[in-house]
């Protein structure tokens, strides 16, 4: 049979040429164009993922936890970034913050004894929770930044308090003034910071008076604490996601059940030395998506709210995130 095969086509064999390679280009074409499609939709993908959308693939983990479970809890954030993200280069930032203090009662004085602060009792922290995935505790992680800083006379509503947090010195522009020092491990002395120009109208001080001291409350337990403001600050850009760390989302001004003015800026030393409690702190995780491919992306979606879960039962930081839902979205309109 294949010889009787092999002597019709010696007679055609340009005939059979023909046919094999109509099938080989036919195959390479074919090969060509999925390999093309496949570029192009992982290009379109990672364009994508730089534009407006970019915000929501960031991860803000937070917990209202102490100074002595920072350890534990970077180790978590760590491991979890790397489940989530793989092989993807992650940049992490963190800012630590204190309880809520309260503002003295009337304008302070711009030298002498600082003005008392009112007293009360501690407020519940903000939360808003995102579809999906559960809500950060105590930075502004439900209010997106880039709203504008308030004006300092924006109406106050109920107590009127502030908060003290470690915010990086890159992200903002120092307009007067001078930096808080590093905090020594004696516990003597006014804790320095920095404050936004709000907060500077709210206490009816001007820059030329500073540095000046202000007694603040604690309003977990109402003990003082005298700050010494050395310098006004402003938020660099107001728009970045780095402002989803800061518990008034870079506005200068929150208004709800109560009024935030802040926050006050600290260097970190003050947590480290324990010069003043830490109540919480908050990560936020930005994945480099430059080289996503469509695998990276699909394993992404399905471990999203997973391991949020996870890592919430396992040590209690909640996670806020979108990440999953965006690169569904991306997929469904490729």
């Amino acid at each position: 049979m294949l010889g009787f095969v092999v002597r019709r086509l010696r007679g055609r064999l340009p005939l059979a040429a023909a046919v094999l390679l109509t099938v080989l280009i036919t195959t390479a074409v074919l090969t060509a164009l999925v390999a093309f499609n496949r570029t192009v939709g992982e290009a379109g993908l990672r364009q994508a993922l730089q534009g407006p959308v970019r915000a929501r693939t960031t991860v803000l983990v937070s917990a209202d936890h102490g100074f002595d479970k920072r350890p534990k809890d970077d180790a978590a954030v760590g491991d979890y970034a790397g489940r989530l993200f793989g092989d993807l280069p992650v940049h992490t930032e963190t800012v630590a913050r204190s309880r809520s203090y309260g503002l003295p009662q009337s304008p302070a004085p711009s030298s002498g004894t600082p003005a008392a602060a009112p007293s009360g009792t501690q407020p519940g922290t903000n939360s808003a929770s995102p579809s999906g995935t559960s809500s950060g505790t105590g930075a502004g992680a439900g209010t997106p930044a880039g709203t504008g800083t308030q004006p300092a006379t924006a109406p106050a509503k109920g107590p009127e308090l502030t908060v003290l947090a470690a915010l990086d010195h890159q992200r903002v522009t120092l307009l007067s003034g001078g930096w808080p020092a590093v905090a020594g491990v004696t516990g003597r002395g006014a804790v320095e910071v920095a404050v936004p120009q709000a907060v500077l109208a709210r206490l009816g001080l001007t820059a030329g008076v500073l540095p000046a001291e202000v007694r603040l409350e604690d309003r977990f337990d109402g003990s003082p604490l005298v700050v010494r403001i050395t310098g006004v600050y402003r938020a660099a850009d107001p728009s970045d996601v780095y402002w989803r760390l800061d518990p008034v989302g870079g506005r200068e001004i929150q208004v709800g059940g109560f009024t935030t003015y802040g926050p006050m800026l600290v260097d970190d030393s003050v947590f480290t030395a324990a010069r003043i409690p830490q109540n919480g702190r908050s990560w936020l995780l930005d994945a480099d998506f430059a080289g996503i491919g469509a695998p990276a992306s699909a394993g992404i979606q399905d471990r999203a709210d997973s391991l949020g879960e996870e890592l919430r039962q396992a040590t209690g930081l909640q996670v806020r995130t979108e990440v999953g839902d965006v690169l569904r979205e991306l997929d469904s309109s490729a």
